[in-house]
Parts: C-alpha cells; sequence; structure tokens
C-alpha cells in the first residue's frame, strides 16, 4: 500500500481534524502539565493519529515533517507531538473537531500525490527542499500538474520575419 492510499485510509477514519480555537496548545507528551512546543491556529486542517479515550492524539509525523518545521530538531529527528482534541476534563476547552472534509483538502495531499508519482520520497532528505501547500506553489505554470499527468506543450511556431528578397 503506498503512502498516499494509507493517508487517504486514515482520512476515511476520520484523522482529519479542523482547529477551532485559535493558538491550540502542542505538547511533547499527552499530558496538560508536559512542555508546550507550539500551537495551531485557527481553521487549519490537521492529520492526527492515534486517536486516545482521554482527548489526546498524536500529530501525524507527515503533519509534523512538512506543516510544523519549526518544532523539529532536524529533518531527520521528528519530535512526538501531540494535541488534545477535548479539553473538558482539564477546564479547557475543545480544541478540535472532525472534518468531514476528505484528504484533498490537507495543505499537502498534492505535495504527497506529486511526489508519488514521480517516485520519489515524500520527505526529504537532508539537504533537500521542504514541501509547499497548494498556496505556496501558486508560481507553478499552467504546465504543471501536481497530479501526474503530462500535459502535453503547444506546438513551436517558427515565423522567419528577416526578408530574404530585400
Amino acid at each position: 500500500m503506498s503512502m498516499l492510499e494509507q493517508l487517504q485510509q486514515q482520512s476515511n477514519r476520520k484523522f482529519l481534524f479542523k482547529v477551532i480555537e485559535d493558538n491550540t496548545p502542542l505538547w511533547t507528551e499527552p499530558r496538560v502539565d508536559a512542555q508546550k512546543i507550539g500551537s495551531l491556529e485557527y481553521g487549519r486542517l490537521v492529520l492526527l493519529r492515534d486517536l486516545r479515550d482521554d482527548g489526546w492524539a498524536r500529530v501525524h509525523e507527515d503533519e509534523v515533517w512538512a506543516g510544523l518545521s519549526g518544532i523539529r530538531e532536524s529533518v531527520d529527528l521528528l519530535p512526538a507531538v501531540f494535541v488534545l482534541i477535548d479539553g473538558n476534563k482539564f477546564s479547557l476547552p475543545r480544541y478540535l473537531h472532525l472534518s468531514n472534509s476528505g484528504l484533498e483538502e490537507w495543505d499537502y495531499h498534492e505535495a504527497i500525490q506529486c511526489a508519488e508519482t514521480n517516485g520519489v520520497s515524500w520527505r526529504r532528505l537532508a539537504k533537500g527542499l521542504t514541501p509547499k501547500s497548494l498556496l505556496e506553489l501558486s508560481w507553478l505554470s499552467p504546465w504543471h500538474s501536481p497530479d501526474g499527468t503530462i500535459l502535453e506543450a503547444p506546438p513551436l511556431i517558427h515565423e522567419d520575419h528577416r526578408n530574404l528578397n530585400r
């Protein structure tokens, strides 16, 4: 099973959540007294894994690697990052709601699809480039296709504008 299929399967099992509180905290461990290492902005779709009965979930490694690159220590070392979905037990607000969106709405879906189509690794090597969301890729020309389809360029027409009969 490809990475994209695995992520789609997770999305179908409802691991895609929407942030409903601004500055939703991220923790190093699933405890409210653990170290806070960052936050999520309101309205963001976030990919989660390992949903727990106590209201905690682990942020998926692909989300940490691509979307939360400021909190990772290096390209190869991804810290465990946890988020509290519903903080009612701790007198905190509900931070996330289950999203009805499919994986196509996740910021990095196009990047994964493009990487798999081209047979390259989704996660960069130590000296590679970081992935970009679709909004960040808006500079691409109409000939670029993130879904892997090959776009045919129009024929080149060369007209000789020199008048050789002068």
